[in-house]
């Protein structure tokens, strides 16, 4: 039977299509075989290799997350140092502030321990001085207690020489009253135990008249004030009691006679003598 060149490329043809073990054995005459299982291990590897760049791009993708986040990290981190560092700057500064502070305190202090020790020596100066002024003070005191018994010695002698002086100037007016001035004596009496005045230890000076046992009680003063004429009633009352008479006269002399001391006499019976009375 003879086929025709087309009849044969079509019949060719389909059993390409329908027949696969015809397939592969043109495939096989014609080296393609080798060449199609070389593409098949090709594309196999490829596609491994693209599910390795897959993988591969998948971690590059996870590295850069990764990097992303280190890199946020490391700007909070750069801040935080940032921070660190200003504080530490400010610490630096506040140290510094307080060097300077402790400087001054310390140049306060000197001045100060320099004032206490000037201080202590101006003390102890004063103590030395006060020691000194003390040792003064008690010469003087002494000095002044013998000058006052010295002036006290002298006072009543002064003083009993005034009285003998009034006495004489007045001697006409007294011998009128029945009293003889030279005869006129000082009564002195320490109540030891307080019997008469209620005080122990007073003392009472009074100058005192007797005739014919009749009693005259008298006081000298240069001024006779109020306060005087009290004074002399006192003292006439508790001699009466020590002698144990009543006096017959009482009688204030006076250079100078205040006019109320005057009336306040007259009201207690008390004869006042007197050079000059002021209103």
């Amino acid at each position: 039977m003879n086929i025709s060149e087309n009849e044969l490329k079509k019949l060719m043809l389909e059993l390409l299509k329908k027949d696969e073990e015809f397939r592969y054995t043109v495939l096989g005459y014609l080296g393609i075989n080798k060449i199609l299982q070389s593409i098949d291990e090709n594309t196999k590897a490829i596609k491994l290799l693209q599910e390795q760049v897959s993988n591969l791009q998948k971690q590059v993708n996870e590295h850069t997350k990764a990097i992303l986040s280190l890199q946020e990290q490391v700007k909070v981190l750069q801040q935080e140092v940032s921070n660190l560092q200003q504080q530490v700057f400010g610490l630096q500064q506040q140290m510094i502030n307080l060097q300077q502070q402790i400087n001054e305190h310390t140049k306060a202090i000197l001045t100060l321990q320099q004032q206490i020790s000037e201080h202590t020596r101006t003390i102890l100066t004063l103590q030395e001085q006060a020691s000194n002024f003390q040792k003064q003070m008690n010469e003087l005191t002494k000095a002044i207690g013998e000058l006052k018994v010295a002036i006290g010695s002298l006072g009543r002698r002064l003083g009993w020489q005034f009285e003998k002086l009034v006495f004489k100037i007045y001697k006409d007016v007294l011998e009128s009253r029945g009293i003889e001035p030279g005869k006129v004596e000082k009564f002195i009496y320490v109540d030891y135990d307080g019997k008469y005045t209620g005080k122990p230890g007073f003392k009472l000076e009074i100058d005192i008249y007797i005739h014919n046992e009749e009693l005259y009680l008298l006081e000298v003063k240069s001024l006779v004030e109020e306060e005087d004429v009290y004074w002399f009633i006192q003292k006439c009352e508790i001699a009466e009691r020590i002698l144990n008479r009543k006096a017959k006269r009482k009688i204030i002399l006076g250079i100078n006679v205040v006019k109320d001391a005057y009336d306040i006499a007259q009201r207690y019976g008390i004869d006042v003598i007197y050079g000059a009375l002021i209103e």
